[in-house]
């Protein structure tokens, strides 16, 4: 199948089963807007979740939990309390692709754009830089999905939509502060993984 119409298949499939969940109730406009940011992130969350899983089926031959030597650290791009830090997800092996270097171009833009029509608060940026602060060997399944088309480039082109999210992840390996960086966003990403209940069962149908 091509490349781009499997991930747009995937990324479409998430806002519908998403949509009946996303319904912003009858309140006040104030109240109503930590709501529709929850809602925006959660729609973040799961979308990054459906196109992570995408990547994770094409590696799906390669060893997909704990990280290699993360005790001594993670060659300096750990988070600042000392632990090791996605690191480009390198303990997934070193031939592991990102998914900029397996998608076309202008797909994976357009993909992405309409990530951050929903990522108004970089509720989603937030989340991706949270989880990179993270030793590896304590993500859950869930957030590393999320981490896998990533390798957290420092001179990721923040002038694309990808990009910004590379680069959000290269924050969070540097131990960077993710919740002064988007500020906008009131949820962090324990917060935002509450709310997000990913559904990893179309992942293993993918794979088989």
């Amino acid at each position: 199948m091509d490349v781009r119409v499997s991930v747009w298949a995937w990324v479409t499939l998430v806002v519908l089963l998403s949509a009946p969940l996303l319904q912003t109730p009858t309140t006040t406009q104030a109240a109503a807007a930590p709501h529709n940011q929850r809602r925006g992130g959660r729609f973040v969350a799961g979308a990054l979740g459906f196109i992570g899983g995408f990547l994770l089926g094409r590696h799906s031959g390669r060893r997909q939990g704990g990280c290699r030597g993360c005790g001594g650290g993670c060659g300096g791009c750990g988070g600042g309390k000392g632990g090791c830090g996605w690191c480009g997800g390198g303990h997934y092996g070193r031939k592991r692709r990102s998914i900029d270097e397996v998608m076309e171009k202008d797909a994976l833009e357009e993909m992405y754009l309409k990530v951050a029509e929903e990522d108004v608060d970089g509720c989603g940026l937030r989340l991706v830089c949270e989880l990179a602060q993270k030793d590896p060997n304590y993500l859950t399944g869930h957030e590393t999905l999320l981490l896998l088309p990533y390798r957290g480039r420092e001179d990721s082109d923040v002038g694309t939509y990808f990009g910004q999210y590379d680069k959000a992840v290269w924050h969070g390996q540097k131990g960077n502060p993710c919740s002064e960086l988007y500020s906008l966003c009131s949820y962090p990403a324990r917060s935002i993984m509450a709310y997000i209940p990913l559904n990893t069962t179309l992942h293993h149908e993918h794979q088989e």
